[in-house]
């Protein structure tokens, strides 16, 4: 081992601890230490070589020097020169005489350039493959690369060789986190699916709306897609999704079947408290949805009392919270609504409130049903049909094209919502590598001619047949909605639920209509 300069020594100390400071950004890294070669090694120039991806060149990703920008993407052939050696002898060497030896000259005659000397050094991987390779051209004050500059260079490269990899794991974990965030960023607003010129004007509404704090009402049917436009409204106001602009959905639906001042309690209640850390998972809507976007779904099923409290709301940003000791705080929230009702109808039924009427329907957007924009109906179905085979992990290739056709030919009383269930459903049935018609679960209409028709041992089982086919139709017209069909049949909810457990019925899957009840 050669006697290092003490002096040299301090500076290559000082030099790594200048270079260890961070290595959040590879390239920075990566320069920082062929600036600091330079020094370290009295040379005019740096650079660090990899191999080129899918052969056997090594390619010049990073430089240093007078000639820096003419070198970065310049190739070394295959088994020529200093580079390609260093990496077969894992080792490395000195070329004092370049103009006369096995140094590669095609490099100096691109860029007009005289290597007089050059000293090469491998990188090592974790498992001890070279990964690179760092030059340092031509010495400044001496004319010759000296043992000792060998020496004090490679050990510099070790301690270099570590910090890159650490940059290049830091650098590859990071892209893997911003890929997971952006996927769970998708899963949690779905990017929407459509091919019809009426979404894709909805959608620069929607994008135009943005801007604005107004409220806005998303109307249609049920399984339009209302809440997946919503989302969009929020991703659009908020140009980095994140917990700190939380979306918050409120189900009118489920509030409706509940006690109001339970759910005046679940909506506003721990607004005012000071420990917000630890009473976070009992805050309200309202609480929980500051600083971003509070939904309510099926806005004409809030009881009146509760659509007092949002008015109030609405008009001075502040949760009316009873017997509480503090000042009820500002919050910023931006609402969105949906709803499947006529809004105007309950307005004069009294059922809802007309002043917040009026402040809901300023932007009022409506979203037409599926069977009205039936070139949507192949995208949706294909975009299904990818994620349930990628979910269920299935090796299904393709859709039979007659399986389009049907799917436009259907009138789809439960719409985007129904296609969904309908695809899911056929991929997980489906037996060969293609999906075909046989594969999906559509309701089909049965009037009593055709009950008529088949060969019921009993009046019971004929009753029942019928109870069966016409629960589903209108749970399948409701998007599934057990408390809104229940309203349609005029029968109380629970006895709803209970029919649907006796009829085994489940959403997309119903069977034909020769199909034996449980009772026979």
């Amino acid at each position: 081992m050669t006697k290092i300069d003490i002096e040299r020594l301090q500076q290559l100390i000082s030099l790594n601890l200048s270079v260890n400071e961070g290595f959040e950004n590879y390239d920075v890294v990566v320069q920082r230490l062929l600036h600091a070669i330079e020094i370290i090694t009295d040379c005019e120039a740096t650079s660090f070589l990899v191999r080129n991806e899918g052969k056997d060149e090594l390619v010049f990703r990073y430089a240093s020097g007078l000639h820096y920008h003419s070198l970065i993407g310049l190739e070394v052939p295959s088994g020529e020169g200093i580079a390609h050696r260093v990496i077969k002898e894992k080792r490395g060497h000195i070329v004092n005489d370049a103009q006369e030896s096995e140094y590669y000259k095609g490099i100096d005659r691109k860029l007009n350039y005289r290597t007089k000397n050059i000293m090469a050094m491998p990188l090592f991987d974790f498992d001890g493959t070279v990964f690179g390779v760092v030059e340092a051209c031509n010495k400044k004050r001496k004319d010759k690369f000296s043992n000792e500059d060998l020496e004090i260079f490679q050990i510099f490269c070790r301690h270099a060789e570590r910090i890159l990899r650490h940059a290049h794991l830091f650098l590859t974990q990071k892209k893997e986190l911003e890929a997971l965030a952006k996927m769970v960023k998708n899963i949690i607003f779905p990017k929407v699916v459509y091919s019809s010129v009426e979404i894709a004007s909805r959608l620069q509404l929607l994008e135009k709306l943005a801007e604005s704090e107004n409220c806005v009402t998303l109307y249609g049917e049920p399984g339009v897609g209302k809440t997946i436009l919503a989302k969009q409204i929020h991703t659009n106001n908020f140009s980095q999704i994140s917990f700190k602009h939380p979306f918050i959905v409120c189900n009118c639906l489920e509030v409706s079947n509940n006690d109001d001042i339970e759910y005046q309690n679940k909506l506003f209640w721990g607004a005012f408290k000071r420990n917000s850390r630890k009473n976070s998972d009992k805050f309200g809507y309202f609480q929980r949805a500051h600083n971003g976007t509070l939904l309510f779904r099926e806005i004409g099923q809030l009881s009146l009392s509760l659509q007092k409290l949002l008015l109030d709301f609405l008009k001075s940003r502040k949760p009316q919270i009873t017997d509480s000791p503090y000042p009820s705080p500002i919050l910023k929230i931006r609402i969105l609504c949906t709803t499947s009702e006529d809004l105007e109808e309950l307005v004069k039924r009294g059922l809802f409130l007309e002043e917040l009427y009026d402040i809901l329907y300023r932007l009022p957007i409506y979203v037409s049903p599926l069977r009205n924009r039936s070139e949507d109906i192949p995208t949706l179905a294909k975009h299904f049909f990818e994620h349930y085979i990628m979910e269920y992990n299935k090796k299904i290739t393709t859709i039979d094209h007659q399986v389009y056709i049907s799917l436009k030919k259907y009138n789809w009383p439960g719409n985007v919502s129904e296609l969904k269930n309908i695809i899911e459903n056929a991929v997980i049935m489906c037996k060969s590598d293609t999906i075909h018609t046989k594969d999906l679960s559509f309701y089909k209409e049965t009037d009593t001619d055709s009950l008529d028709d088949q060969n019921f041992p009993s009046l019971k089982s004929a009753v029942d047949a019928f109870k069966k086919r016409y629960i589903y139709k209108k749970l399948m017209k409701n998007n599934w909605n057990h408390t809104v069909t229940a309203s349609n049949l005029n029968i109380q909810r629970s006895y709803l639920s209970k029919l649907v457990r006796v009829f085994k019925l489940k959403f997309s899957s119903f069977q034909s209509s020769t199909e034996k009840n449980e009772d026979e």
